[in-house]
């Protein structure tokens, strides 16, 4: 659709104060949202000029709107979503989501974002509501920038055309070839008519507020779809798709509520390598747009949007989404260092396990930013189920040959299965002693504060450094026998954990408790345990640590292997290694520091 002058008359609102007085102009720029000036806002339910500058927060006061060209006989209610405070040189903005829908003909404006040079010369626009019928002057122009970055607007020698005046605020600057190109926020208007000025924030300054509007509509749309689903089972596998393309494209999101999420993908997160051009919210959008679970309907939502965004060519950012999975796929299917396994236990049933699969096939180019190959996305499986889920995974797409590490995530209250030592299959084979084998927290499924992640990080920084170190010479043997679940203070013991990076657990009553405590206790973070799941083998611990550190799993695998083939029963059958290693963490619990 070619936009005109008539359609950007169409997307222009009209805003009233509470005694319907107008006061202000905003325009549509997303399906259900309007871009205003934060003073008029705050003008609109009565706050007096001399206070505007104290209103840091957006007000939770609800306004009224109508779009006249189109239906002046329609009030719309309007709260805001996004706000930059009051300042006569920076900020003033504020994004309002519609209580109801705009007139079917109102289509959001095109944005272009330009400098005053690219457009001096061509020619502008300016409809706004200096009075209640509201009127559109053709004679200014960008004439240079002033501070805030802001354009300078002159009004050419047309001294029958309309001046811009204080209802003009929040008016759409319309450049004829490029589109909306800023919003008007002050006037300055002499006498002499060739000297009225005005002051417009470019669409560059307006992208913080304009990237939340992104955020919010696609929570909108997303909800929607949800609502349309028809039955409950289509609407848990689009909400599954959602969150599972959620957490492959913002990892450090965990369990945060998806409008949470999607405003981290508009404003807050880096890069995706090979989309530097696009956000990483379009990127999420085109992950979505791909999956056969979602809806015509949300397909063609999700691509009137992409392509709204700068004029994005969908069909090719499609085909290069599916070439970047396809060299991703490629490329890791030849090779698997490390196989992360995901455990969740599922609420409605007390035998059902949710578990995911993801791959990292290079540990010394993997970075927590980059998304690790998905093998699996929450299947639904039994703890019997599930080692012979992932072994069959395993050679499927790498080969009897590559043995990965594999790391097995579990809910506390898991830690001491024995996943890794379980028989399974004609043959009876086992995990732990085909593969090297270590038990990780989940922690999305109990969640802890930053400073566990904070000194979680610091402790492996130090046993990195030891990793050729002997094990023995690091290991601290820790004794839990005063561990009780009615005194959970426990000074002794979590004065020696929190000095530890690595640790033998020995005559622990309740290893689920006390992993329990360490996740609660401060600086008590502990990378690295292995102890025995049966006390009568617990004098056979020191004796595991004949070994450099990272040969540790290797060592273990041999202990496990070789009680496979034993009719007694020995230490091996028994052993549990927790290896928090904060390099090799699932899309759902990677934690970036510098990006919080």
């Amino acid at each position: 659709m070619t936009f005109g002058l008539d359609q950007y008359e169409k997307a222009i609102a009209r805003i009233f104060d509470i005694n319907g007085h107008v006061i202000g102009t905003g325009f549509l720029v997303a399906p259900g949202f309007v871009l205003t000036c934060a003073h008029v806002v705050l003008q609109a339910i009565g706050i007096k000029k001399e206070a505007f500058e104290d209103y840091h927060e957006a007000p939770q006061k609800s306004i009224t709107l109508d779009f006249p060209v189109l239906d002046n006989e329609r009030l719309i209610e309007a709260n805001v979503v996004a706000w930059m405070p009051y300042s006569v040189e920076s900020g003033d903005v504020a994004a309002l989501r519609l209580c109801s829908p705009a007139p079917n003909d109102a289509q959001p404006l095109p944005l272009a974002d330009v400098d005053w040079t690219d457009v001096s010369e061509g020619l502008h626009s300016v409809s706004g509501f200096n009075q209640r019928m509201g009127t559109r002057t053709d004679s200014y122009r960008p004439t240079g920038a002033v501070a805030g970055n802001r354009f300078e607007l002159r009004k050419g020698k047309s001294p029958d055309d309309e001046k811009i005046e204080g209802g003009f605020s929040g008016a759409p600057l319309w450049n004829r070839d490029h589109g909306c190109i800023g919003m008007v926020a002050t006037a300055a208007v002499a006498k002499a008519e060739e000297r009225s000025k005005a002051y417009a924030i470019r669409i560059r300054k307006l992208q913080p507020t304009l990237k939340k509007v992104s955020a919010h509509y696609l929570q909108d749309v997303l909800l929607a779809n949800l609502d349309a689903c028809d039955t409950e089972e289509d609407r848990d596998r689009l909400r599954r798709a959602i969150d599972t393309t959620l957490r492959q494209c913002n990892p450090n999101g965990s369990d945060t509520p998806w409008l949470s999420q999607l405003i981290d993908l508009a404003t807050d997160r880096p890069a995706i390598s090979g989309w530097e051009a696009e956000s990483p919210l379009i990127h999420f959008a085109m992950m979505l747009a791909r999956l056969d679970d979602i809806s015509k309907e949300l397909y063609d939502q999700l691509k009137i949007w992409v392509k709204r965004q700068n004029n994005a060519d969908f069909q090719a950012l499609l085909d290069r989404l599916t070439g970047d999975l396809k060299k991703k796929k490629a490329s890791a299917t030849s090779i698997c260092e490390h196989l992360m396994v995901t455990v969740e236990r599922v609420e409605t049933s007390e035998q059902d396990l949710r578990v995911s699969l993801w791959a990292i096939s290079n540990l010394e180019i993997y970075h927590a930013n980059s998304l690790p190959q998905s093998i699996v996305q929450e299947k639904v499986l039994t703890l019997d189920e599930l080692p012979e889920f992932i072994q069959r995974q395993c050679r499927q797409r790498f080969g009897k040959k590559t043995l990965p590490i594999i790391h097995l995530f579990v809910p506390r209250d898991l830690l001491c299965c024995d996943i890794e030592m379980r028989p399974f299959g004609k043959l009876q084979e086992m995990l732990g002693n085909v593969y090297p084998f270590v038990v990780r927290i989940n922690l999305t499924v109990h969640p802890v504060g930053q400073w566990y992640y904070d000194d979680w990080q610091e402790k492996w920084e130090q046993i990195e450094q030891a990793l050729e170190q002997h094990t023995a010479e690091l290991f601290e043997e820790v004794d839990c026998a005063s561990f009780s679940e009615t005194d959970r203070s426990l000074p002794d013991l979590m004065d020696t954990l929190s000095e530890q990076n690595a640790a033998v657990l020995r005559n622990c009553e309740s290893f689920e408790e006390l992993f329990e405590l360490l996740m609660d206790e401060k600086d008590s973070a502990l990378p690295v345990a292995l102890w025995s799941r049966d006390s009568a083998f617990e004098s056979g611990l020191l004796g595991l640590l004949d070994c450099v550190v990272c040969a540790l799993h290797e060592r273990i695998r041999k202990e496990r292997r070789s009680a496979k083939h034993s009719s007694k029963k020995l230490i091996g059958h028994h052993l549990s290694l927790v290896w928090e290693d904060p390099r090799v963490v699932p899309p759902d619990m990677q934690f970036d520091p510098e990006a919080c």
